[in-house]
């Protein structure tokens, strides 16, 4: 395991690589898992003491309905895209993003989204880097 793996296992998200520019992770799980709904204190506790530097979570087969889904609350993230069948049980996708994460929903997941063909979340995350005072400047962050 090198360095950069190790400093992640750890938690640790902000690492010097060998010339001095700062790299961010944005750690990102998937999980098959097979109804939410009865899951979620599981979910919550891993989060907080195993899992609490994963910022994405993605969900397949939760296994709601939208309304119900919708219910659904994790500590500390916030529901940003989701499919769930409004004709038959089970399937479905969901992401959840950590709350203090800018995302912007693309409006098009429901659209394309095909029951029992291509059931489909997603959203876009904005990473914005500062790298030198000037920029800062620019959009305001002293």
């Amino acid at each position: 395991m090198d360095r950069h793996q190790q400093e992640l296992a750890r938690g640790e998200r902000n690492s010097r690589n060998k010339v001095g520019t700062l790299e961010t992770y944005l750690l990102v799980l998937h999980q098959n898992i097979q109804s939410i709904g009865n899951k979620q204190t599981e979910v919550d506790l891993a989060l907080k003491l195993n899992l609490n530097n994963i910022d994405v979570l993605c969900f397949t087969e939760h296994w709601l309905k939208e309304d119900y889904l919708k219910l659904i609350n994790l500590d500390q993230y916030k529901l940003v895209s989701y499919f769930g069948r409004k004709n038959r049980n089970h399937s479905g996708s969901c992401i959840y993003v950590k709350r203090n994460i800018y995302t912007k929903d693309l409006n098009c997941s429901q659209d394309i989204s095909v029951e029992k063909d291509f059931e489909v979340s997603m959203t876009m995350v904005t990473l914005l880097y500062v790298f030198t005072d000037h920029l800062m400047a620019i959009f305001g962050y002293f």
